[in-house]
């Protein structure tokens, strides 16, 4: 694209972000994306227990989460919330106590200060009809057999500044050499709002549950470092009226087997809240840089968040996203609705093109504090841009990290239709059931389809044990004969 933008409009965000007002400022580290408490404070909200949880940027630390379960205590109608409302709620406390202990006494030295050696260990067995990637396990693949994933986290927060997390695991395929890997270790500090992270962490930006149209965890997670506003803060003067407000930086270096190695990708993202019921949120990534690319200097590097090509190669994309909670009228057989959409662009199409990811959730279906709906759609076709979506003229390699698309799974000129019907059967067994019906090469012949069937049960057992076991199958029929998978996986977790 010709000119380039004004670098003064690039400052701005870093000026709001530097002015916004104070905010708690002890650090904690962040609840992986994969903990059970995510589904649970999901769970608080949508029964309206919460009303200042902004949830589309995760993860979200631990002193986070606790500030929203003391929302849901202090709350009047806690006392009068359904069994399984109630029993999640108590569980999440007893999870984040110390957390609660320190918000509720004033941060008295002592309550956050600690060492936690090992945290939740776990084994994990996948047993697979054939080499799979599965979606959304942090570019985790698995091969044909058995296979056996084995790990803990350690942590640790010191002097209320500096937080220090570390995730191991040991994966073996069974027949063939088994490894460590570090899912996830990184130090961080908070000095005021804003919190500094380095290591190697997840990240999942948007309001989708079975996909991210700009980034989450369907690829291996990033090495990098991040800026951001763990809690929400307010902003200054007139801004007050957009309501609560969290940003989040980040630049990473990706790996060096790709057509440009050691690319940088970067991103931003910040997002409101300005009414209870309504998050409204904005996501930017740029990939640019790599071997053999000139070098951008500070003040390109500020100018390319803008919608221009510095270089002229830069791979871009953006995206808008909203998410509105109503509650019904008794009348309804159900207590609320959740309603969210990402409208998600590229350069390459032009940012005027936006591809959709829209989602409902039905909450407390017939009223009796047990089931939930969801239904969510996203697509990545562009009628008269074939194959555009995470790929690109320059970085042949596209949108991709170790080989894997750091956006929605289902990839480029495709759409996917999601559903899943979760059930608690008791106050410790809840029960899930899903379909996704996945469609790709939407511009060309032969249009590959995959249709998945699964269930999912979720245990919390006697003695602080936790059973999770899960069964897909799925059939994939292209071109040649359709293919049958089957995939059976079964965790044990001790929680202490």
């Amino acid at each position: 694209m010709d000119g380039k933008p004004n670098r003064r409009h690039a400052l701005i965000p870093v000026l709001v972000w530097a002015m916004a007002g104070p905010c708690l400022g002890t650090v904690s580290v962040n609840v992986p994306l994969s903990h059970w408490a995510y589904q649970h404070i999901d769970r608080l909200v949508d029964y309206g227990l919460i009303d200042s949880a902004m949830l589309a940027t995760r993860p979200i630390s631990r002193m986070e989460m606790a500030r929203l379960i003391q929302q849901a205590l202090e709350n009047p109608d806690s006392s009068k919330a359904d069994k399984s409302i109630s029993a999640s709620l108590k569980r999440l406390e007893e999870e984040f106590r110390c957390e609660l202990m320190a918000i509720s006494s004033q941060r008295v030295p002592g309550l956050i200060d600690h060492i936690k050696p090992i945290e939740d260990p776990y084994i994990e067995i996948v047993e697979a009809s054939r080499d799979l990637d599965l979606e959304n396990r942090s570019g985790d693949s698995y091969q044909e057999g058995t296979n056996i994933r084995m790990g803990f986290a350690s942590r640790a927060t010191l002097f209320e500044r500096f937080g220090f997390y570390v995730h191991p695991e040991y994966r073996s395929p069974w027949r063939t050499d088994v490894h460590t890997e570090v899912v996830e270790g990184y130090a961080k500090s908070q000095i005021g709002p804003v919190e500094i992270e380095v290591g190697k962490d997840s990240i999942w930006w948007g309001p989708g549950y079975h996909g991210s149209m700009i980034i989450g965890n369907n690829a291996q997670n990033l090495g990098m470092l991040k800026v951001s506003t763990p809690q929400p803060i307010e902003l200054p003067w007139f801004l007050q009226a957009l309501g609560p407000f969290k940003a989040v930086y980040f630049l990473a270096r990706l790996e060096s087997d790709r057509d440009r190695p050691h690319a940088r990708l970067t991103g931003l993202r910040m997002s409101i809240k300005p009414r209870p019921w309504l998050e409204l949120g904005g996501s930017r990534t740029i990939m640019f840089g790599g071997e053999g690319v000139p070098d951008v200097g500070l003040e390109d590097y500020l100018a390319i968040f803008w919608p221009k090509n510095i270089q002229g190669f830069e791979d871009q994309r953006a995206s808008l996203d909203a998410t509105v909670w109503l509650s019904m009228p008794r009348q309804i057989p159900a207590r609320s609705v959740k309603a969210y959409i990402e409208w998600a662009g590229e350069d390459a199409a032009g940012f005027s093109l936006y591809v959709p990811l829209v989602g409902l959730k039905v909450n407390d279906i017939l009223r009796m504090g047990n089931t939930d709906l969801r239904i969510e759609y996203a697509t990545t076709h562009i009628d008269g841009f074939p194959n555009v979506f995470y790929n690109h003229g320059f970085y042949y390699s596209g949108y991709t990290y170790h080989g894997r698309v750091l956006g929605h799974h289902m990839g480029t000129d495709s759409k996917d239709t999601f559903l899943r019907l979760d059930h608690c059967i008791t106050d410790q067994i809840s029960l899930g059931l899903w379909y996704d019906l996945q469609e790709s090469n939407l511009s060309g012949l032969p249009r590959p389809r995959l249709e998945q069937y699964g269930i999912d049960l979720l245990w919390f057992a006697p003695k602080r044990w936790q059973v999770q076991v899960g069964y897909r199958w799925q059939d994939l029929a292209s071109a040649g004969p359709t293919q049958r998978e089957h995939v059976l996986d079964m965790a044990l977790i001790y929680n202490f």
